[in-house]
């Protein structure tokens, strides 16, 4: 593969900000609740048809993947020698 045909991709977290006590429980209520409804066949079958790959997990594990997806986009970046026109 050459380096112009390198696919695009999107990523996309759901992130509650919480700095309050009561602000954190209704934060997590969120997130446990969105997390739920995804895990739902009918939902996840629903976003494949548009192509929608739909990944769970906790806020640690969503930044571990992301800069994991950082580093190696990186090197292929500094190896095509990409640059923004």
């Amino acid at each position: 593969m050459s380096c112009h045909e390198i696919l695009q991709t999107n990523v996309v977290g759901v992130y509650a900000s919480a700095d309050s006590a009561s602000r954190s429980e209704c934060s997590s209520e969120f997130l446990l609740s969105f997390c739920e409804r995804l895990a739902r066949t009918k939902l996840r079958s629903r976003f494949a048809e548009i192509g929608v790959l739909v990944l769970g997990g906790s806020p640690g594990e969503f930044a571990k993947m992301i800069a994991n997806k950082t580093e190696k986009w990186g090197k292929v970046v500094r190896f095509c020698e990409a640059t923004v026109e």
